[in-house]
């Protein structure tokens, strides 16, 4: 987003000055194209996925019995991939200054029930527990969406990469700048050398 003024400089310096201001105007493009295809591709995608899992509800109401449960199972995957999309297409916005404000008083503890209520049978079925541990009534600013996607992938990652028979537990304190939201299990844990790389995009 900055460039190196020129108008003082001359022969040599100014030469490459401009060469170095036209390659950052060149990487500046490239960053907006990216973004703008990784909000382009979510979109895309997001509709077909739409139709799909309204197809499952569809089959889990109307199908055989005994097929209900894999139907539910496969809808809810289908919402995740959506929220995922989802999640993108407001970063793009956010990177891109284009994102209307979602910034709001949010209380958390009606947000964090509704993420268990939807999470515990997703840990369940991978053949674990989540358990709801103390819930301060708390009101934050704050994008209500994006900290659902936030606490949905923490819990997702307890659900995939620890083994069955894993407790995990959601609490969520107030605190004196705020709250502090915590998700704890009793799985292997990660790696020291792991922690750089799983916090990056993706």
């Amino acid at each position: 987003s900055r460039r190196i003024p020129t108008d003082r400089l001359d022969g040599m310096f100014a030469v490459q000055a401009d060469s170095l201001n036209r390659m950052i105007d060149r990487m500046e493009e490239l960053v907006r194209a990216q973004r703008l295809f990784s909000s382009n591709l979510a979109h895309d995608l997001r509709t077909p996925l739409t139709r799909l899992r309204g197809t499952l509800a569809r089959g889990a109401a109307d199908g055989d019995p005994a097929l209900s449960g894999t139907f539910e199972r496969a809808e809810r995957e289908c919402a995740s991939i959506i929220a995922i999309f989802d999640a993108l297409l407001r970063l793009a916005e956010i990177e891109t200054g284009r994102h209307p404000s979602a910034m709001g008083t949010l209380a958390l503890r009606p947000l964090i029930e509704d993420v268990a209520d939807t999470m515990d049978p997703v840990i369940a079925d991978r053949g674990g527990t989540l358990e709801v541990g103390r819930l301060d009534d708390v009101a934050i600013t704050g994008d209500s969406d994006l900290i659902n996607q936030l606490l949905i992938n923490l819990l997702e990652n307890v659900a995939t990469h620890t083994p069955a028979g894993t407790r995990a537990r959601l609490s969520l304190e107030r605190d004196a700048g705020g709250a502090v939201i915590t998700i704890r299990d009793d799985g292997p844990g990660l790696p020291a050398a792991d922690l750089a790389r799983v916090t990056r995009p993706f």
